[in-house]
């Protein structure tokens, strides 16, 4: 009969087991390399990335979403809408070119996002609003304010894929341990 001390040693190396087992499976990346130069990027599970890709009918197409698994010759993602988020794969021969989004660009985009819309709102409430001006004229201002705004983060922040076979850039999965 196996005793209390015996019994949680033997489910404690168990899990350790079990646990070594799952992180030395090798784990499949998309290596994206630029032909001429020494820059690579590695993209696996959890990152967010656009690709852009060859379509059924030969037609370019694009999906943004976070690759949720690799294998030997196909991207799993899934968008990255909170509710109801859509599965997509992408054969690895069918990408064209891709970009990628660093967490520190989402939130440098969110908060000049946040900014901005302060500054327009102190902007309507602190000048406009106690100004002698017409409301025609206040809401000319505040919407030219407002796509000023848009069109600054669209500058600052572009969403077009830029790392493009045509660039010289070629994609292929490689395992890593």
């Amino acid at each position: 009969m196996l005793q209390p001390t015996s019994l949680s040693r033997t489910v404690f190396l168990v899990l350790l087991f079990l646990a070594l087992q799952i992180r030395s499976e090798a784990q499949q990346f998309l290596l994206a390399s630029q032909e001429g130069k020494s820059e690579l990027t590695l993209l696996g599970t959890g990152a967010v990335v656009k690709f852009q890709y060859r379509g059924y009918s030969g037609q370019f197409q694009e999906f943004k979403g976070r690759i949720t698994a690799i294998t030997a010759d196909t991207i799993f993602m899934e968008s990255l809408k909170l509710r109801h988020p859509e599965k997509f794969q992408i054969a690895v021969v069918d990408i064209l070119g891709f970009r990628g989004y660093s967490n520190a660009r989402s939130i440098s985009k969110s908060l000049l996002e946040l900014g901005l819309a302060g500054g327009n709102l102190a902007l309507y409430y602190g000048v406009i609003a106690p100004a002698a001006i017409g409301t025609g004229p206040a809401i000319l201002i505040s919407v030219g304010t407002g796509v000023a705004s848009y069109f600054l983060i669209k500058a600052l922040f572009p969403e077009k894929v830029k790392n493009t076979i045509g660039n010289g850039w070629s994609f292929k999965v490689i395992e890593r341990k």
